[in-house]
């Protein structure tokens, strides 16, 4: 009898090592659009710098996404529809846009993060003399600086 032949070891390969993914960079917010940050626009009642129950809602998502970037410059511009002096408009959209600052800080969004600005009725969102275009150009607008 012939003794039975030793037993074969057969190696196995290392598991190739899982390489680590990429680390996802961190977004630049101040290279982003407001919108993109998530930061959405209010609107106003004609003749009117009163923010609405829609327009804090709005204002409140705002100041969250803000207190978590407090890196972040927003200019606050305040717009209104053709109707009105321009005097008379650039004075409302100033008010317009300093009620909406005015809430910002309110909810604890930092000073230095917010400025100020009026363009009347210089730069309308839509165009038309319609009450849907006013609607539209009754507005308060975050833009990053």
């Amino acid at each position: 009898d012939t003794p039975p032949p030793p037993p074969v070891q057969v190696e196995t390969p290392p598991a190739p090592k899982a390489e680590a993914p990429e680390p996802v960079p961190a977004p630049n917010w101040n290279s982003m659009t407001p919108a993109e940050m998530g930061i959405n626009d209010v609107f106003f009642a004609y003749d009117s710098f009163d923010l609405d129950d829609a327009s804090m809602r709005t204002l409140a998502q705002n100041a969250r996404i803000l207190k978590d970037h407090a890196d972040v410059v927003l200019m606050v511009e305040g717009h209104c529809d053709e109707r009105g002096t321009v005097e008379y408009n650039l004075a409302l959209g100033e008010k317009r846009a300093k009620a909406v600052r005015d809430y910002l800080k309110s909810l604890g969004v930092g000073d230095a993060q917010l400025r100020v600005t009026s363009y009347g009725e210089n730069k309308p969102f839509a165009t038309g003399s319609t009450e849907e275009a006013w609607a539209q150009n009754r507005r308060g607008v975050t833009r990053v600086q």
